[in-house]
C-alpha cells in the first residue's frame, strides 16, 4: 500500500485551549468580533465556489475541490479554501502568541503597503519577489536585527481602483523611534505609507489579524466588508492558487522548523 502524504505542517498538531484563537473568540460572539466558525467557512467556501464555477475548467476544478473539502471527504490544503485557511490560521496564532509570550521587550503590530497592481494583472504578482523585496528593506532600515512575522496578502482597494498588496507584521525587539524611522522612511506617497502601527498590547484581536485569506472589500471609507464582485474574486483565487499557504508567511530573524516558528534569540 503506498503511503499518505504526510499532512502539511499547520496541520499535525493542535493548538492548545489557550493558544486555540477559535476558543478565545468563540462561537457565541456576534460576526466581526468571533473567530469564524467551521459552518462560517462552509458558507464562504459556497459562496466561492459559487462566484466561480462555470468560468472555465481550471476554476469548475477548484470548485469541485472546494466541495469536496466542505463534505470532508479529503483536505484540499489550499489558500482559496475558508475551511484549509481557517486551519492555518489557528496555527499561526498558536506560534505568534507564543513568541509573543515567551519574549520581553516591547513588540509593535504594523500593516505595509508594498504594491499595487492593475485589476487583471494580480497574476503577475510573485510572492517569491514580493517576500524578497520586503526582507531587503527591513534588513536595510532601522529594524535591522529585530524578529519579524506576519503574512502577506492582496486586498482589492475599491477607491484606487487597485489590488493592494500588502503585509502585516508584528515586529518584536524594536523600540517606537525605531519604528517611527521605519514608517518616515517608508517609499511611496501618503496613500502607500504604512497604514496601521500599533503598540502590541491585546494579543487576542491583534494577532488574530495578521493572516487572512479573504474575498471581500471595504468600498470607500465604508468599514462595512462587502464580497468581492466574480471577475475580482476569480482573479484571487487564480492567484493564490498558484501559492501554498507557506508562501504567504513572512519570517525575518526566525524560521519554521516543522510546526513551530523559531526566533533567532530563542534557538
Amino acid at each position: 500500500m503506498p503511503r499518505r502524504p504526510a499532512p502539511p505542517f499547520w496541520r499535525r498538531t493542535e493548538p492548545p485551549e489557550e493558544l486555540d484563537i477559535a476558543r478565545l473568540r468563540p462561537a457565541g460572539l456576534r460576526r466581526g468580533e468571533r473567530f469564524e466558525t467551521k459552518k462560517d467557512a462552509r458558507r464562504y467556501s459556497q459562496d466561492r465556489a459559487r462566484r466561480i464555477a462555470g468560468h472555465g475548467r481550471r476554476f469548475d476544478r477548484i470548485a469541485a475541490k472546494l466541495e469536496a473539502c466542505r463534505r470532508g471527504a479529503e483536505h484540499c490544503d489550499q489558500p482559496y479554501c475558508p475551511l484549509c485557511a481557517r486551519h492555518y490560521r489557528r496555527w499561526f496564532f498558536r506560534e505568534l502568541a507564543t513568541i509573543a509570550q515567551d519574549r520581553d521587550g516591547p513588540a509593535t503590530v504594523i500593516t505595509l503597503h508594498l504594491e499595487e497592481v492593475e485589476p487583471g494583472r494580480l497574476k503577475m504578482c510573485c510572492l517569491s519577489t514580493v517576500r524578497a523585496r520586503l526582507r531587503k528593506r527591513l534588513q536595510r532600515s532601522p529594524l535591522k536585527g529585530s524578529v519579524v512575522v506576519g503574512g502577506i496578502e492582496a486586498g482589492y482597494n475599491h477607491a484606487r481602483r487597485r489590488w493592494v498588496v500588502h503585509a502585516h507584521l508584528v515586529v518584536f525587539g524594536a523600540g517606537s523611534n525605531r519604528v517611527a524611522s521605519l514608517v518616515a522612511d517608508w517609499p511611496g506617497d501618503e496613500a502607500k505609507k504604512p497604514t496601521v502601527v500599533q503598540d502590541l498590547k491585546d494579543h487576542i484581536p491583534q494577532l488574530s489579524y495578521m493572516s487572512k485569506f479573504v474575498t471581500y472589500h471595504r468600498p470607500l471609507a465604508n468599514r462595512a466588508a462587502y464580497p468581492l464582485n466574480g471577475r475580482e474574486c476569480r482573479e484571487w483565487v487564480k492567484w493564490v492558487s498558484q501559492y501554498s499557504f507557506a508562501d504567504f508567511l513572512f519570517l525575518l530573524s526566525a524560521r519554521r522548523y516543522g510546526d513551530r516558528i523559531e526566533c533567532r534569540s530563542c534557538e
